[in-house]
């Protein structure tokens, strides 16, 4: 675990009410069972106590409980559970930026609005106005004209490397047009500690000495290892559904069979108003905090429910209004930090659903506001398996049904597509064909002699590896790449010259 007044304060008695009471615990755990999830939630409150005036009479309450099931072996989640923070880690990102900024030390200076191409010889964009005119700024609040192109990126991955490569890359709107949430800008901006600062730091290694140990956040890490070896760390909960892989099943909220996954893990990961609270000690400058919890980019012009407001996203977090309460919002992956700092308070839910964790914190988290602020809760449970049904069950089982009998591709035969494709940017793949026979008994992939070693390789292993990716009889081209993201590509023939593309992650180690 990493690891309130609205116009007027309320009483420091009042306050100090639990909300982690057996109500909202109940709240809780009915959330897991009602989502039918194998895993748990961790979940902390922290609200400020204020007696007097000055900074002595302010204190913080801290409540923190574990929900549920943290791993396989039945181990329960409890408040040194840790879980993975994803996305969340983007506001480290953006204060260690800011920290770099307070530098006054680091010359020629860096501001919010230096442009990369002045401190970074590597950088350079495809469109030419992007290259030249993006900022600092414009990289923390998504609006450089990039799309996500998340699959540029390998499992290890050299940044200065990567950086080159995104000259190669389309853009697909304007410089500063719309908001358009891109991980790559931000591993663009964790590599600024090793280029401007003489020592060269890595990213890891400068967050953890300025920003973790100065709060005392000593459970932190960036590396997966510590954290598993530490033996707190969550496994990931992910459920085979039943019947067929690719419909959602007649009740799309089944537990099905529980699967363990491993999160990702990168193998550079290293241990490692912006006050710590135990000792009052400034670690963040306070502008930092202002700027970073600044909207810049308007990330959603249209509330999604009468009780929010639009969202404007500033460096790594968003701000919006709930029920007329001003809040900021960092979200990760089935993870989430909000805080209120008009109503002296904030919230952090982790959970490890791999299939509903987005859904379920959302419900967990508005329900705890709800009891802080004294507000009668509203019933996001109901809504958001509702608006799932809406958006995903509905359009997924009502998609375009793969004719009976496909017409043939334009080119001669598939094996006309099998070889090797390259891009600048995204490197080589090779596409192998799967042949059309049926499985032998020996229940592994017919092997075609003429194919080459690697692809005969890879058609040999799929039945361990990803077994059931492959509809026998059905024309399908399989790629093995080294992606953060996935290790496979499958192009499975739909109709024509048309193929469905799907990405896998194989979980078999090497």
């Amino acid at each position: 675990m990493h690891s309130a007044h609205a116009e007027t304060q309320m009483p420091f008695a009042q306050s100090c009410k639990s909300i982690l009471n057996p109500t909202i615990d109940s709240f809780i755990e009915h959330i897991l069972e009602d989502w039918s999830s194998a895993g748990g939630a961790s979940i902390a409150v922290v609200r400020k106590i204020t007696r007097g005036d000055s900074d002595s009479d302010v204190s913080w309450n801290v409540e923190i409980k574990g929900y549920g099931i943290a791993k396989a072996d039945g181990t329960k989640v409890d408040p040194d559970t840790l879980f993975n923070l994803g996305s969340n880690s983007k506001l480290f990102n953006a204060i260690s930026v800011g920290l770099l900024i307070s530098n006054e030390s680091l010359s020629p200076r860096l501001s919010w609005e230096t442009e990369i191409a002045s401190v970074l010889p590597e950088w350079g964009l495809l469109d030419p106005v992007a290259s030249t005119k993006n900022t600092v700024s414009d990289l923390m609040s998504h609006r450089t004209g990039m799309p996500r192109h998340d699959y540029i990126y390998e499992a290890s991955e050299n940044i200065s490397s990567l950086i080159t490569r995104l000259r190669h890359l389309k853009p697909s709107a304007s410089f500063r047009d719309i908001y358009q949430y891109t991980n790559v800008m931000y591993i663009v901006l964790s590599y600024l500690p090793s280029a401007l600062i003489p020592s060269k730091p890595t990213y890891a290694e400068y967050v953890s000495e300025y920003i973790f140990k100065p709060l005392g956040l000593n459970s932190t890490t960036f590396s997966g290892t510590t954290a598993s070896q530490s033996g707190r760390m969550a496994d990931g909960f992910a459920r085979q559904p039943s019947g067929n892989p690719s419909r959602i099943p007649n009740n799309p909220f089944e537990k099905g069979t529980t699967r363990i996954i491993p999160y990702f893990n990168s193998p550079n990961g290293q241990d490692g108003n912006g006050k710590n609270p135990s000792t009052n000690q400034t670690v963040i400058p306070a502008e930092v905090i202002r700027k970073v919890a600044t909207g810049i980019t308007v990330s959603d012009g249209a509330a999604s429910y009468p009780e929010l407001s639009p969202v404007v996203y500033g460096g790594g977090q968003g701000m919006y209004s709930y029920r007329g309460h001003c809040n900021f919002l960092n979200i990760g992956f089935h993870s989430q930090i909000i805080r209120f700092p008009f109503d002296d308070f904030g919230i952090v839910i982790l959970l490890n659903d791999d299939k509903f964790g987005t859904h379920m914190y959302e419900v967990m988290k508005w329900r705890i506001v709800d009891e802080i602020l004294g507000l009668e809760s509203v019933d996001w449970n109901s809504r958001l398996k509702q608006t799932y049904i809406d958006e995903v069950v509905i359009p997924r089982n009502g998609t375009l049904l793969e004719p009976k009998y496909p017409k043939p591709p334009s080119f001669t035969s598939f094996s006309d597509l099998q070889g090797v494709y390259r891009h600048p940017a995204y490197g080589s793949i090779e596409m192998c064909l799967v042949p059309l026979e049926s499985l032998s008994t020996e229940e592994e992939y017919r092997i075609d002699s003429k194919q080459s070693q690697s692809c005969q390789e890879l058609i040999k292993e799929l039945p361990d590896k990803l077994p059931g990716i492959v509809t026998l009889g059905k024309p399908t081209l399989v790629v093995k790449w080294n992606k953060f993201w996935s290790s496979h590509l499958r192009f499975e023939h739909f109709n024509g010259d048309l193929f469905n593309i799907t990405l896998f992650t194989s979980m078999v180690r090497e």
